[in-house]
C-alpha cells in the first residue's frame, strides 16, 4: 500500500492544488481549523458534509469618468464533502453553489450556477511522535463555473482549469482523540491559473479589438503565459466543554501572494492576507453549527486593476486601494456522519483513554523487545538436549578409555574383589 502512496504523489504533484484557502471556505476538512487544512485523513467508510455562507456588504470607490462611492455586496455559498478513501488518503469535493459576480460597471448580481468546483485529493502518509505530528500532499483540481472570469473580490479565475500542489503539517496534542485538545496546521501551497493566452475581459474579444485603438486595448485584458500564486495559511483549534458539547474555538492567518501576475486587466490581483476567527458548537454527535469573521490586516501598496470603458472593466476597492473587503463573516454547518463526535463526561476520560492507548502500546513495545533478546541469546548458546547429548558421548568415550580391551566392567570389579582378599 505504501508504495501506492508514493506513486500517487510522484504524478500528481506537479499537476493539482490547494483551493479553498482565500474563498468562501470554514470547518471544510474535519479535523482543520476555519482556514487551515488538517494533515489527519478520513478512512474508508467515513464520511464528513459542510455548508458555509460568507457575507459582506458595504460601499467602494467604483472608477469611471470620475470616482464615486458605490454599494458592494459579496456573497458566497458553499457546499461539500469528506469522503475516506484508504489508509492516509481521502477525498474532498465543494463547489460554490452562488456567489455575487459585480461584473465591470453592470453593477451587483448573483448566480446560483456553481462555479468554482474543486477536487482535492489528499495524501498524508507521514506520521510521527505516535501520532502528534503528521503531514502530507493535498492535491486539487479547480473547474470554473458560470462562464464568466476574473470577478471582483474573488480569488483570480480566467474560467479555466487550474491545477497545483501544496504540502500541509499538523500537530496533535492527543492523538486518536484529536477533536479533544488543541491542534495546530499549517498549509503551504502552489497555484498555476492554466490562463496563459486567455482573455479576461467583461466586453466580447472581438468587440474591443474592433474599436478604436482595440488591439492594444485587448493586449491588456489577455494573459501572456500562466499566472502563478502561492497561498498560505496556518492556524489551530482548541475545544472547550459547554454543557456537555464541545465548542471548538478556532484562528487563522491566511493568505495570497501571486508569483506571475494575472493580465492588468484583472480584478483581485493584489496579494493580501487575513486574520480569521470562529467558533464551532457540536448541537448533536452528528451536527455542528459555526460562525465566524476574518480581517483584512495586510494588502499590497498600490491598486493594480487597469480601468478602461471599452474593456467594461473599473477598479472597484477600498479605502486605501485594497481589491478585498475589510472583513467578511461566516456561517454554516458540518455534519460528521462517520464517525461521530465522541463527547467525555470530563477531561479526565479524554486523558484516561489516551493513558490506557499508551500503556497498551507500552506493552506491545515490551513483548516484542522480550521476543528479539530471546531470539538473539538463543543463538549465544548450545540448546539444552544438544549439550546433554554431547556430554554422554564424552563420558562413554572416557569410560572406553579407562576400561580393559578384553574384560568387561563387571569382571574388574570381581578381580579387584579378589586381590583385596
Amino acid at each position: 500500500m505504501k508504495w501506492r502512496v508514493w506513486v500517487f504523489i510522484a504524478v500528481g504533484f506537479t499537476g493539482n492544488a490547494f483551493a479553498q484557502i482565500g474563498n468562501s471556505s470554514a470547518m471544510t476538512d474535519r479535523y482543520g481549523s476555519m482556514f487551515s487544512y488538517s494533515a489527519k485523513p478520513l478512512t474508508w467508510s467515513q464520511f464528513y458534509f459542510y455548508e458555509n455562507t460568507k457575507i459582506f456588504s458595504g460601499s467602494a470607490t467604483r472608477y469611471s469618468t470620475s470616482s464615486k462611492s458605490v454599494d458592494v455586496k459579496d456573497f458566497g455559498m458553499q457546499i461539500g464533502a469528506q469522503i475516506g478513501l484508504v489508509e492516509n488518503m481521502d477525498l474532498i469535493l465543494n463547489t460554490n453553489l452562488a456567489q455575487t459576480t459585480t461584473p465591470g460597471n453592470s453593477g451587483t448580481s448573483s448566480s446560483a450556477t456553481p462555479r468554482d468546483i474543486y477536487l482535492n485529493l489528499r495524501i498524508l502518509p507521514l506520521n510521527f511522535s505516535q501520532g502528534k505530528i503528521r503531514g502530507g500532499f493535498m492535491l486539487t483540481t479547480r473547474w470554473a463555473g458560470a462562464g464568466q472570469a476574473s470577478i471582483p473580490f474573488q480569488l483570480y479565475s480566467a474560467d479555466k482549469t487550474e491545477l497545483g500542489a501544496g504540502f500541509m503539517m499538523s500537530y496533535f496534542a492527543r492523538p486518536g482523540w484529536e477533536e479533544t485538545a488543541l491542534s495546530l496546521h499549517g498549509n503551504i501551497q502552489y497555484f498555476n491559473h492554466g490562463d496563459g493566452g486567455a482573455y479576461i475581459g467583461v466586453t466580447d474579444e472581438t468587440t474591443v479589438r474592433n474599436s478604436f485603438n482595440g488591439a492594444a486595448i485587448a493586449g491588456l485584458a489577455v494573459a501572456t503565459k500562466n499566472s502563478t500564486s502561492l497561498h498560505f495559511s496556518t492556524g489551530g483549534t482548541y475545544p472547550m466543554l459547554i454543557s456537555g458539547r464541545y465548542l471548538f474555538l478556532s484562528g487563522d492567518v491566511y493568505g495570497v501572494a501571486y508569483l506571475t501576475k494575472p493580465p492588468l486587466a484583472a480584478y483581485s490581483r493584489q496579494n493580501y492576507a487575513y486574520l480569521a476567527l470562529g467558533a464551532k458548537y457540536q448541537v448533536k454527535d452528528y451536527l455542528g453549527v459555526h460562525v465566524g469573521m476574518d480581517f483584512r490586516i495586510f494588502k499590497n501598496s498600490k491598486t493594480a486593476t487597469y480601468t478602461n470603458p471599452v474593456l467594461k472593466v473599473e477598479d472597484i476597492n477600498f479605502s486605501g486601494g485594497a481589491d478585498h473587503p475589510f472583513w467578511h463573516f461566516y456561517l454554516g454547518l458540518s455534519v460528521p456522519l462517520n464517525p461521530r463526535i465522541k463527547v467525555y463526561s470530563s477531561k479526565s476520560d479524554a486523558d484516561l483513554y489516551a493513558e490506557q492507548n499508551r500503556t497498551q502500546t507500552n506493552e506491545v513495545k515490551d513483548i516484542l523487545y522480550s521476543e528479539q533478546e530471546i531470539q538473539k541469546r538463543s543463538q549465544n548458546f548450545t540448546p539444552l538436549k544438544e549439550m546433554r547429548r554431547t556430554y554422554k558421548e564424552i563420558i562413554g568415550g572416557l569410560i572406553g578409555v579407562l576400561e580393559p580391551k578384553d574384560k568387561k566392567p563387571a569382571e574388574v570389579i570381581d578381580e579387584n574383589a579378589e586381590g583385596n582378599e
